[in-house]
């Protein structure tokens, strides 16, 4: 699994299930949106997170 920020700069994280998948969707307060989903068998379908918004406070205001 790839290295993710520190718990305690997560934003937000909701969880979709649907078709068998679930789906972890979190944010973090530096601006990386960082997704994963595996099926009923626990097998990981998707491993992604990357830079998506400029970095924010803890109230959501911009960084930059």
């Amino acid at each position: 699994m790839k290295n993710i920020p520190d718990a305690a700069d997560l934003f937000s994280h909701d969880i979709q299930t649907a078709v068998g998948m679930t789906t972890h969707f979190l944010r973090y307060h530096k601006g990386i949106d960082y997704q994963y989903a595996y099926n009923e068998r626990g097998d990981v379908i998707e491993n992604a997170g990357q830079m998506m918004r400029v970095p924010e406070d803890r109230d959501g205001n911009s960084l930059v």
